[in-house]
């Protein structure tokens, strides 16, 4: 379908006046579902060339009015003087542009100068980490005061969750509001459970996305056993997701969907 379509704007499935952050948001949308990496359909790396064309040139103010104009870029539209356009717009390869939006930082213009959306792009990987960071800190011990994933003072005691079996750690004094087999403690067993999914939810998108840096990576260098190698590792928070998904629906459902 992407390579049938000749509009720019219904391909990225955007209205004509679309801002760059719709732009932006229909380009990773799309960018993820045809990559070459993911999508082994028959044309799919056109399919991907073609999405980053299409979104370079409606973010580029120039660009985007000479298409809105005449229906195409303005690389070799004709002047009114004769003469061609020369088009000095350093446009990146598809895979550069991908590497932007999901990690690897973006090249440089023929100045030496980063554009500010640029410099903007090669920030997103200190923010990806900042993020994780505090999505670990939330799941690993929120609240405070109820449990732990970890041993930490005051939270010795060791205990495993009803559903998935999963470890955890609580004061000692825990079972004095939880007692054994009681409603109490099977709520609070399955409010661990829903932490753990979400925090494995958490790991898996960072696995994604890493394995999508180092093979980006790995081509670049065309290390081909590199590249064997990391499609071969497994992503394990992604597994054991698919694997809950899969024996435990409806706590999954929980985690995700609670109301």
């Amino acid at each position: 379908k992407i390579l049938r379509t000749k509009d720019y704007y219904e391909l990225l499935g955007v209205p004509r006046n679309a801002s760059e952050d719709h732009l932006k948001k229909a380009y990773r949308k799309l960018a993820v579902q045809v990559h070459p990496d993911k999508n082994g359909a028959p044309g799919a790396d056109e399919a991907f060339k073609k999405v980053s064309k299409c979104f370079q040139c409606l973010t580029d103010k120039d660009d985007r009015a000479s298409y809105d104009r005449f229906g195409e870029e303005s690389d070799s539209r004709p002047t009114r003087r004769g003469g061609h356009r020369q088009h000095h717009r350093h446009e990146m390869t598809p895979e550069d542009l991908f590497a932007a939006f999901f990690g690897g930082g973006v090249p440089q213009n023929q100045h030496g100068e980063g554009a500010p959306q640029a410099r903007l792009f090669q920030l997103l990987p200190v923010f990806l980490i900042l993020v994780m960071t505090l999505m670990s800190n939330i799941t690993n011990q929120t609240p405070r005061q109820d449990f732990s994933f970890e041993p930490a003072p005051g939270f010795e005691m060791r205990r495993h969750t009803q559903g998935l079996n999963v470890p955890y750690f609580v004061p000692s004094t825990f079972s004095n509001s939880y007692p054994e087999k009681s409603s109490e403690l099977r709520q609070f067993d399955n409010h661990v459970d829903i932490y753990h999914i979400r925090s494995l939810h958490s790991e898996c998108d960072w696995e994604e996305k890493k394995r999508t840096r180092d093979i980006l990576q790995a081509k670049r260098r065309g290390n081909k056993q590199a590249l064997e190698q990391i499609r071969k590792t497994p992503l394990a928070s992604c597994e054991k997701l698919s694997s809950i998904k899969a024996e435990k629906p409806r706590l999954w459902k929980q985690a995700f969907y609670p109301f």
